[in-house]
C-alpha cells in the first residue's frame, strides 16, 4: 500500500487521485513528478527505472538543486539528423504515439 493511501486512513482530508484506464501514462508521469516527486524519483531509483522525459529530467534537476546546463553548452548545430532526433524525443517524452491511438480508437 502506498504512503499516500496509508495517509488517507487515518486523515479524511486526504485524498488519494484515481487515474482511470484511459489516463495515458504521460498524465500519470507528470502528475508524479510535479507532485510527488521525491517519491516518484526514489520509486524509480529503486525500481532501477531510468528517468528519460525532458520535462521530467528538468523537474528532478531542480528538485535536487542541481545546477542546469546553460542553453548554450545543450546547444546542438543545426542539422537534419539533430532536428529529426529532437522531434523523435518530444513525440516520445510526451507519449504523443499512445495519445494518438487514444484518440482514433
Amino acid at each position: 500500500m502506498s504512503y499516500y493511501r496509508v495517509i488517507s486512513l487515518t486523515n479524511s482530508k486526504h485524498t488519494v487521485a484515481e487515474f482511470g484506464t484511459k489516463t495515458g501514462p504521460s498524465n500519470l508521469r507528470k502528475h508524479l513528478f510535479m507532485k510527488h516527486i521525491k517519491e516518484w524519483s526514489e520509486a524509480c531509483d529503486a525500481s532501477r527505472i531510468k528517468i528519460t522525459g525532458t520535462a521530467a529530467l528538468a523537474a528532478l534537476k531542480a528538485f535536487k538543486n542541481e545546477s542546469g546546463d546553460t542553453l548554450d553548452s545543450e546547444h546542438v548545430p543545426f542539422s537534419q539528423e539533430a532536428f529529426v532526433n529532437a522531434i523523435a524525443e518530444f513525440i516520445i517524452a510526451e507519449d504523443l504515439v499512445s495519445k494518438l491511438f487514444g484518440f482514433l480508437s
